[in-house]
C-alpha cells in the first residue's frame, strides 16, 4: 500500500513463489531504498529536516524522547529553511495540533524557536500537505496587509495573523513518489473498475507564524464577546475591501492576542480561503470544519452549495452556539499534562447534548442544525449560567436566522407555485387519454418571485449579528458593511 496525501493505492495479491520476476524487482527496491540515504528515503520531508532524524538510528533515544507521547516526535530537530536574507533553522518542539488521516492536508501546528531570526518571539510552523493548485495562506494575508495599508486600517492588522515566512517544497526527480505520481497523472490511468482518476497534486507547505493564543484560553466572558465581535468585524472588512471569503470559520481558527492595551480576536487560517473574483477551483477536499458548517453543506456534501458570505456568517454562529451552550467556564484554568503551558478555561459540558456535535456525521448534522435553526423550540439553555447573557444574544441570533431558512423555504414554494400554474388544467374523465397535448412553457418564460438567497433575502446579514452585540460597549471598528452580496 502507497498513500501520498492525494490518493491511496493498494496492489493486487502477489505471490512470490509463482511470479519470480516479481520477487526479483520486490528486492532490487529493498536495496535501492537501503542504498538510499536516510534523508533521500523521506522525499520531500527528508529534505525539510536540517539532519536526519536521530529515531531513525537510535531506537533508546526514541523511546526515552518520543516514549508513548508522539506530539515529541520533533522536538529539538532543526527544519532548514531560506528566504531572501539567506538560510536559516528553526527549532522544533512539541506538536500542538495535527489532523489525522491520510488523505487531506494533514496539517502539523507545532512549537517552535529561532534564535537567529526572531529570538525574542514565540513561535509556531505549520506543516501542511497543500493543493499545488491553491493560494497559499501566505499569500491571503499579504494581500490583506497591502489593502489594509491602502485603506489606512491598521486596526486590521490586529486581528490577522503574522506569517513570518512561507516556504513550498516540492519532489524533485527520482524521489520517493516521483514515479507512482507521473503514473497518477497520466489520462489514461484507471480504477480497478475502469473509472477515470482525477489526482491532486500537492506540496509540503512550511510557514513560521507568531504564536497566537487559543480561544479557549480567555477567562471571561467579556473576553469571548469581544473576541467574536472583532472576528465578525474583521471578516467582514477582509470580504469587502481585500475581497477574500475565509471559508473554514471554526473554534480552533479563531484565537486572540493582546494588543493596544486589550484582548483582540484573531481570524485564523486563510489555508481553505479563496479570493472573491476567482472561478477556478480550489480543492477538490470540501471546504469548512464539520461541526461547524453551515446546515446547507450537510444536506449535499457530495455536491455541496457555492459558497456564500453567509455561509461563513452561519459557521461563526454555531462556533458562539458550541461554546456558550456546551461549555462551562473555569474560574482556575485546566491544564494538559500532555502541553506544558497549555491552559484551557473552558471546560465541555459532558451533560450538554451539544457537546455530541463535535463527532457527529453529514446526516445527523444536518438534522441537528435544521431542527435547531427551522423548527418551533425554546432556545437551549447554556451548561454554565456565566454564559447566560451570551445565550440571550445567540437566541436573537437563532431568530435571525430561523425567519431567514423560512423565508427561503417559503420563496421555494413559490417558486413551486408558479412553475405548476404553466400547467394547464386537464378534465379527469375516461377518454382524458384523447386531450390535445399543450407544450409547456420553458421555465425561462415563466416569471419567478425573486429572492435574495445571499442574505437569505435580508433576514441573515453582517448588520443583523453586529447590531446584536454593537450596544454592549465594545469596540467598534467596521461598523457599515458594504451592501451584501
Amino acid at each position: 500500500m502507497y498513500y501520498d496525501h492525494s490518493c491511496i493505492a493498494i496492489s493486487a495479491p502477489l505471490n512470490f513463489r509463482s511470479d519470480r520476476r516479481m520477487f526479483m524487482l520486490f528486492q532490487v527496491c529493498l536495496f535501492k531504498t537501503q542504498q538510499a540515504s536516510l534523508q533521500n528515503r523521506g522525499g520531500i520531508i527528508g529534505r525539510l529536516f536540517e539532519k536526519p532524524s536521530p529515531y531513525m538510528r537510535d531506537y533508546a533515544k526514541y523511546q526515552k524522547v518520543v516514549g508513548q507521547d508522539l506530539r515529541n516526535i520533533f522536538v529539538g530537530q532543526f527544519i532548514a529553511l531560506q528566504d531572501a536574507k539567506g538560510p536559516f533553522k528553526v527549532k522544533l518542539g512539541r506538536i500542538i495540533d495535527q489532523q489525522t488521516g491520510l488523505i487531506g492536508r494533514c496539517t502539523y501546528i507545532v512549537n517552535a524557536e529561532s534564535e537567529t531570526r526572531w529570538p525574542d518571539m514565540k513561535l509556531v510552523v505549520k506543516i501542511t500537505w497543500s493543493p499545488t493548485d491553491r493560494t497559499s495562506e501566505a499569500t491571503f494575508v499579504e494581500r490583506i496587509r497591502e489593502e489594509a495599508a491602502a485603506q489606512n486600517a491598521d486596526w486590521v492588522l490586529d486581528h490577522v495573523p503574522n506569517i513570518l515566512h512561507s516556504q513550498d517544497f516540492e519532489r524533485l526527480p527520482g524521489e520517493v513518489g516521483c514515479g507512482l505520481a507521473a503514473f497518477l497523472n497520466d489520462p489514461s490511468t484507471r480504477y480497478a473498475d475502469g473509472r477515470r482518476f482525477t489526482y491532486e497534486n500537492r506540496v509540503l507547505r512550511v510557514s513560521v507564524h507568531e504564536k497566537l493564543c487559543k480561544l479557549s484560553e480567555a477567562s471571561s466572558v467579556v473576553d469571548y464577546a469581544q473576541i467574536f465581535f472583532d472576528v465578525l468585524q474583521v471578516h467582514r472588512w477582509i470580504y469587502d475591501h481585500a475581497r477574500i471569503l475565509h471559508r473554514d470559520i471554526s473554534q480552533g481558527n479563531i484565537m486572540w492576542h493582546i494588543r493596544r492595551g486589550r484582548i483582540c480576536g484573531v481570524l485564523n487560517d486563510f489555508d481553505l480561503s479563496s479570493f472573491r473574483d476567482s472561478t477556478s477551483p480550489s480543492s477538490k477536499q470540501r471546504t469548512g470544519t464539520r461541526p461547524f458548517m453551515a446546515r446547507e453543506f450537510h444536506a449535499s456534501p457530495d455536491a455541496p452549495p457555492v459558497h456564500l458570505y453567509r455561509h461563513d456568517l452561519e459557521s461563526l454562529f454555531y462556533v458562539m452556539f458550541i461554546l456558550v451552550i456546551a461549555n462551562n467556564l473555569l474560574k482556575t484554568p485546566k491544564y494538559d499534562d500532555r502541553m506544558p503551558g497549555e491552559k484551557s478555561y473552558l471546560d465541555l459540558s459532558v451533560f450538554s447534548h451539544y457537546s455530541s456535535w463535535l463527532g457527529f456525521d453529514d446526516a445527523t448534522l444536518n438534522t441537528e442544525k435544521r431542527n435547531l435553526v427551522t423548527e418551533v423550540t425554546n432556545f437551549p439553555a447554556p451548561a454554565d449560567d456565566a454564559f447566560e447573557v451570551l445565550a440571550d444574544r445567540m437566541a436573537l441570533l437563532r431568530r435571525a436566522l430561523f425567519a431567514g431558512f423560512n423565508a427561503q423555504a417559503a420563496h421555494k414554494l413559490r417558486v413551486v407555485d408558479a412553475l405548476d400554474s404553466r400547467k394547464p388544467k386537464r378534465l379527469l374523465r375516461a377518454n382524458a387519454a384523447a386531450q390535445p397535448k399543450v407544450r409547456l412553457p420553458a421555465v425561462t418564460e415563466v416569471e419567478l418571485p425573486a429572492f435574495d438567497d445571499s442574505t437569505l433575502d435580508g433576514k441573515w446579514t453582517y448588520a443583523v449579528v453586529f447590531d446584536t452585540f454593537g450596544d454592549d460597549g465594545f469596540e467598534v471598528m467596521y461598523p457599515v458593511a458594504c451592501p451584501d452580496t
